[in-house]
């Protein structure tokens, strides 16, 4: 029984063909070829929604579906305009395909290791964006002298022939126009990095490089191809943190955080982002990470979202030219500051495509990026800071909340509608407030009463009908109740929150109970719910 790929069977005094041989060769790599598209290019249609099952990559596309088993990084000489890049092989979608042939081209390449293939084009005058890229090709590797069978004299004679062939690489700095942003895609080329030259760039130290290699090592479930639909989040450690005491508070990111998004992982330490190489991502000064147009909310909700533009993943910025040679560090993903306008649904994508920073040069939109945190803005619109533990955000700007119905003295009831997106974002799992009742005494002076609330709270569905869970919030003080007296609780709660698959508002009663029945209370002078921050997952 055969091993488990196809054989050539040669037969006994059978005169050997030369097609035979040839043959006996392409069974194997295309065996190898073929494993490789089961793992890394056929993938689940959604894992989290449709495990197990299995779907072929489009064949034909720009750019062609490829996976990168590793190498092939570029990487520039500091100082220069010259580049070099590193071994490695690409599996890339075999449009050429014959019967012999697997769905997946495997290309083992030695990289560019002589300076002139890719060098820099300086100075364009205005910000230009360039794609380096690469294609296969068969390539010959060796020729040598054979004795050829020559037909018409029936005599063999000697001839230089191919006797060794490879499938290689070829690369090029593709150069988009000055000022019009992303070239796109070129069919038939694969992007390896992108790269942004500023409009007077001498070298490569005066632009910035993204990584966009599709690499089976970032694949979240490597080296298997598993897309999920919704993004999901890991790990968020992160404080933003306000450097000037007063406005506009200087808020800069700063921490880790991990995650998956379609097929790959993301996030990582906020570290090498634009403009410098600074371990931060500047949150509020100047528009350096705003979204194209952006205009802050007062008293809302802002977004951070990691963004994966142009049909590519990774993003991975490389480190400035302080350190040699110039690699890949920190963060995957391109940071884009929103504020309300683009909040992100349930999923932690945004509900409309974000226009990417104007100071990039990239122009154009996308809707492929994932929400990582959130904060709020003051009155002022001033964005203010907050810090995230890997379970909670808690906000240093907290948000008031008026009651859709307030009347904890005659039904006794509170009702509030948190609006996902408005006060909360609607990627929250988990509401962090602080209830506040303050009730007050008028007329004479009353003797010593010990007066207690017990509150309930109780959640309704998205309708706003039906009751989905109730929770006790025991509450006790005691007042004197004397003439002008209030009497105040304050409650902190944790409230979790409905699934969701868009975005919508929360309705919940608070129930005060308060006791004993018929204390003296004659107004209201608090019933309010501030927001302290949210868990997210």
């Amino acid at each position: 029984m055969p091993s488990g790929m196809r054989n050539m069977v040669i037969n006994t005094r059978e005169r050997a063909v030369s097609t035979d041989i040839n043959r006996l060769q392409a069974f194997l790599a295309s065996e190898v070829g073929q494993i490789f598209y089961e793992m890394c290019g056929k993938y689940a249609t959604s894992d989290d929604r449709n495990p197990g099952t299995e779907a072929a990559p489009t064949t034909g596309a720009t750019p062609p579906f490829n996976v990168v088993l590793n190498g092939l990084r570029f990487y520039p000489l500091n100082g220069t305009l010259n580049g070099l890049l590193t071994p490695g092989v690409l599996l890339v979608d075999n449009t050429a395909a014959g019967t012999d042939d697997a769905d997946f081209l495997y290309c083992n390449d030695p990289g560019v290791v002589a300076v002139g293939t890719l060098a820099l084009t300086p100075a364009p005058g205005a910000t230009r964006i360039d794609v380096i890229e690469c294609q296969p090709v068969t390539t010959v590797v060796e020729t040598d002298n054979r004795d050829i069978y020559n037909i018409a004299t029936g005599l063999f004679a000697p001839a230089m022939v191919t006797k060794v062939s490879a499938t290689r690489l070829t690369y090029r700095i593709r150069l988009g126009v000055a000022g019009a942003g992303y070239p796109g895609a070129a069919a038939g080329w694969v992007p390896l990095a992108v790269v942004r030259v500023p409009a007077a760039a001498a070298s490569w130290d005066d632009c910035d490089i993204w990584d966009v290699r599709n690499l089976a090592s970032e694949f979240w479930n490597a080296p298997y191809n598993s897309p999920v639909t919704d993004a999901e989040i890991d790990e968020v450690y992160l404080s933003a943190v306000e450097t000037n005491a007063a406005a506009p508070y200087n808020v800069q990111l700063t921490g880790k955080v991990s995650g998956r998004f379609k097929h790959f992982r993301i996030g990582g330490s906020m570290l090498c982002n634009y403009p410098s190489a600074a371990a931060y991502v500047d949150i509020s000064t100047g528009t350096t990470n705003w979204e194209a147009g952006l205009a802050i909310a007062a008293t809302s909700v802002w977004y951070v979202y990691l963004a994966f533009p142009f049909g590519l993943p990774g993003w991975r910025k490389y480190w400035s030219s302080a350190v040699s040679p110039r690699v890949p560090t920190g963060l995957r993903g391109i940071p884009i500051i929103n504020s309300l306008t683009k909040p992100p649904s349930p999923a932690r994508t945004p509900l409309a495509a974000l226009a990417l920073p104007t100071v990039l040069g990239f122009g154009g939109t996308t809707s492929d990026a994932v929400c990582i945190f959130t904060s709020t803005t003051n009155g002022a619109s001033r964005m203010r800071g907050a810090a995230a533990d890997g379970e909670r955000i808690v906000v240093k700007e907290p948000l008031v909340v008026a009651p859709s119905v307030s009347d904890p003295l005659v039904s006794g009831i509170t009702t509030y509608v948190i609006a996902d997106s408005l006060e909360i974002p609607s990627c929250a799992k988990t509401l962090i407030a602080e209830l506040g009742l303050a009730l007050s005494k008028g007329g004479a002076p009353g003797i010593a009463l010990a007066v207690e609330v017990m509150p309930v709270l109780r959640m309704y569905d998205v309708s706003g009908t039906f009751i989905v869970y109730e929770m006790s919030l025991a509450k006790q003080c005691t007042f004197i109740l004397a003439a002008g007296v209030t009497a105040a609780w304050t409650i902190n709660v944790e409230i979790p929150l409905l699934y969701r698959a868009a975005a919508s508002g929360h309705t919940f009663d608070i129930v005060w109970n308060i006791q004993p029945d018929g204390a003296p209370f004659t107004g209201v002078v608090v019933d309010q719910l501030v927001v302290r921050g949210w868990r997210m997952d």
